[in-house]
């Protein structure tokens, strides 16, 4: 049974040679660390680690955290996490309390962490499509009040989310269909983005017809995805992140299938 994600329908999305090395080939290569994801590697975990406290009863402290969040950011971390050529560079240091006024202003926002219920952290399971395929939830934290769900995710954007994109999500909104398939009662569900990086929150509400419309674009694009033969390359603003740079065929790495671009018109979109 295939099993698809967010994360992997975007891969598609942004360029399928990348989607044909990493889930087709397995073409297996060193993941590169950058520092803002680990930023948001730290954050999550720390997150996490807070809300089993609260499932748990107990009633976290900053203290705690801070000792968790030193542990965590020197697993994670690395000085190669920080590229040197890029713009506006900073130490080690500058990123860790960052990421640190992230997870304290969000502790002081919401402590005792009794405004809602929460149901489970870093959600792990799969939500049944009409045609048979699997699609991954992880949802960061689940949440009720009263007869309300919440599907809630963090945030390290630099960027606030506009409320048109929160709008048409589609992460979110299929994490909310495997909400109503898990609970019947779930009649009202709220997705929430927790946006530290400004410490406000951006809410979005859909109907069950917008959930179905969401599922049947989902599954067109799967459709799409098992019948596709070619898997071209695409240049964006994200190549400089890519995994996969160094094989690629647009930055001189060699290629297994024919090389039908024009490099005289390449642009970087």
């Amino acid at each position: 049974m295939a099993v698809y994600s967010h994360s992997k329908l975007s891969v598609f999305e942004e360029c399928k040679y990348k989607y044909k090395l990493k889930y087709i080939d397995f073409v297996r290569v060193k993941t590169k660390k950058v520092i803002f994801f680990v930023v948001g590697i730290v954050v999550h975990e720390v997150l996490e680690e807070l809300y089993k406290k609260v499932l748990l009863g107990e009633e976290p402290s900053l203290f705690s955290l801070k000792s968790f969040f030193e542990k965590q950011w020197k697993k994670h971390f690395s000085a190669d996490a920080i590229d040197q050529n890029e713009k506006n560079v900073f130490p080690e240091e500058y990123y860790k309390k960052l990421a640190w006024a992230y997870i304290k202003n969000y502790f002081n926002e919401y402590k005792p962490f009794k405004q809602m219920d929460i149901i489970g952290v870093e959600t792990k399971s799969r939500l049944r499509l009409g045609d048979g395929s699997l699609y991954d939830v992880r949802i960061d934290k689940l949440a009720r009040k009263d007869n309300t769900f919440f599907v809630c995710d963090y945030k390290t954007n630099i960027s606030m989310k506009e409320q048109s994109e929160a709008d048409s999500d589609r992460q979110l909104a299929m994490y909310a269909s495997w909400v109503k398939q898990n609970f019947l009662e779930a009649n009202n569900i709220v997705l929430l983005w927790h946006m530290l990086a400004f410490n406000k929150e951006v809410k979005s509400m859909r109907t069950e017809k917008d959930l179905l419309q969401v599922e049947e674009k989902v599954v067109e694009l799967i459709k799409e995805i098992e019948l596709t033969k070619d898997f071209p390359a695409k240049k964006t603003k994200n190549c400089i992140y890519c995994d996969y740079k160094e094989i690629c065929y647009f930055f001189g790495g060699k290629s297994k299938q024919k090389n039908i671009w024009d490099y005289s018109e390449e642009k970087i979109i």
